[in-house]
């Protein structure tokens, strides 16, 4: 956990480096996210460098269904490679039980913090991103170990 904090911090660190580079060339994108949760994602733009992504997916590790939606400040590194840092929150309802008893569902409800890198391919409308997405919930125990691979279609 320390080393990928640590990366990440290098890579903000350098991005102050690059002003002359500008944040990603789209304005929205929809596609999947391959990991913690598995589901659909959506990415919309504001400005050049805010976005907001909202994720519906399934944690097979947690058996927990969920919403969520982060604030992402996206930060050039080079042309087309962009790291963010955000924040949101998710809902969802997490299955409660094991093999021999089932106790039912939980209402689930946290905060997200957000870190993560993501790379538009010049001419070809697909970004390709890495996310870490952990749920800190306050109703059911939190979901420390929420990754992602997303893959994009962009518009």
């Amino acid at each position: 956990m320390k080393k990928v904090m640590l990366i990440f911090a290098m890579i903000v660190a350098m991005s102050g480096f690059s002003s002359n580079l500008k944040a990603q060339d789209y304005r929205a994108g929809i596609g999947l996210s391959l990991g913690a949760p598995m589901g659909l994602d959506y990415k919309q733009f504001f400005s050049p460098r805010s976005a907001i992504n909202a994720t519906f997916g399934y944690t097979f590790q947690y058996n927990a269904l969920t919403i969520g939606a982060v604030y992402q400040y996206h930060m050039p590194i080079v042309e087309n490679l962009n790291a963010y840092v955000g924040a949101g929150v998710n809902f969802g309802a997490m299955y409660m039980g094991d093999e021999y008893f089932y106790r039912g569902s939980e209402f689930l409800f946290g905060l997200t913090p957000n870190v993560g890198v993501e790379y538009k391919f010049a001419g070809v409308p697909i970004v390709l991103g890495l996310d870490y997405r952990p749920s800190v919930n306050f109703s059911v125990k939190s979901q420390w170990n929420q990754a992602a691979l997303k893959v994009r279609y962009t518009f």
